[in-house]
C-alpha cells in the first residue's frame, strides 16, 4: 500500500468534515496543520516523489480541495472511494485513526455541529 494515497485520502476526509457546514474556518485549517505537524510527521518516515515527508500529502490534499472548491460531499466521496478500494489492507488501528482525526477537526471550532456529526457517523459506519 502506498502511504501517500492514504494521506491524500485523509486530506479529503478532514476537508469533508471541515466543509460540512458549508465553510472551512481558520481554526479548522490550523487543526489540520497541527495534526500533520504533531501527529502524522511523527509516524511517517517515507518520502514522496519530491523528497517531502509523505504525511504532508494530507495538508496538500486539504488545500487542493479548498482551492478547487470541492463540496463536503465530493471530498467525502473521494475518501470513501479510497477506503473501499483499500479496506482489506487497512489495519484496524488506521481505521480508528481516520475517525479520531476527523473528530478532532470537527471539535476544533465551537464543537461538533449536526453536519459534522452526520459525517462522523458515516465514517464510523464504513470503517467497521
Amino acid at each position: 500500500m502506498k502511504f501517500e494515497l492514504y494521506y491524500k485520502a485523509l486530506g479529503n476526509l478532514l476537508y469533508a468534515v471541515a466543509k460540512a457546514d458549508g465553510q472551512v474556518n481558520s481554526k479548522e485549517k490550523l487543526k489540520v496543520k497541527s495534526i500533520v505537524a504533531e501527529q502524522l510527521l511523527q509516524l511517517e518516515d517515507s518520502l514522496d516523489d519530491y523528497g517531502s515527508d509523505a504525511a504532508f500529502a494530507t495538508e496538500f490534499q486539504f488545500e487542493e480541495c479548498e482551492l478547487n472548491e470541492l463540496t463536503s460531499k465530493e471530498a467525502f466521496e473521494n475518501f470513501e472511494e479510497y477506503f473501499k478500494t483499500h479496506k482489506n489492507v487497512l489495519k484496524p488501528h488506521l481505521k480508528v485513526f481516520f475517525y479520531n482525526l476527523a473528530k478532532h477537526v470537527a471539535q476544533s471550532s465551537a464543537g461538533i455541529n449536526k453536519s459534522e456529526s452526520n459525517i462522523l457517523a458515516k465514517i464510523e459506519a464504513i470503517t467497521k
